[in-house]
């Protein structure tokens, strides 16, 4: 699934296409990794009221902004 959102997303951003993807998972948050990419925030941070979306939001490849997931605490 992972694999297949993140292959999406940058397909989608190479048509044009502003594209967020949200990894949501509290089990396997892999799309950072998959991206290469080190957030500084997750998820998490947003579902706990300590930052807010567009603090966590992070620029990916292609132009496109992830919401990182993160492990369950």
């Amino acid at each position: 699934r992972t694999t297949i959102s993140v292959n999406l997303a940058l397909a989608l951003a190479e048509r044009g296409r502003r594209v967020v993807l949200v990894d949501a998972s509290l089990s396997r948050p892999d799309v950072a990794n998959l991206l290469r990419i080190d957030p500084a925030f997750s998820i998490l941070d947003v579902m706990s009221g300590q930052r807010g979306v567009h603090e966590v939001l992070t620029p990916g490849p292609g132009g496109i902004m992830v919401l990182p997931g993160a492990w369950d605490a």
